[in-house]
């Protein structure tokens, strides 16, 4: 899913939606466009496409200060924080919200 700003493109997330997983697998807002709502508007149309059913995300440590607020004041919750999960010496954050 692509959003975009005054039609251009402005940022990016990657969904997975199967009958085993729904998940934003990458959630990306190019550095000019950021806190202009683009991040919102792309994490409610994110939601919106996934559906109702339980929505995963994880964030690395190193993100976790840009995108926490964003994904709180979306309903997702935190279930686990793994360390070296997909780098050494980096904390994964996992999140999900819904049934």
């Amino acid at each position: 899913m692509v959003a975009k700003y005054l039609n251009r493109p402005a940022g990016v997330a990657l969904l997975k939606k199967s009958d085993l997983e729904r998940k934003i697998c990458t959630f990306y807002i190019f550095p000019d466009y950021r806190c202009k709502g683009v991040g919102a508007r792309l994490m409610a149309d994110s939601i919106s496409f996934l559906g109702e059913k339980r929505i995963g995300i994880s964030v690395s440590d190193r993100n976790l200060g840009q995108l926490g607020p964003l994904i709180g004041s979306n309903g997702f919750k935190l279930d686990a924080k793994l360390e070296g999960f997909y780098r050494a010496g980096v904390s994964e954050f996992f999140f999900s919200r819904g049934i």
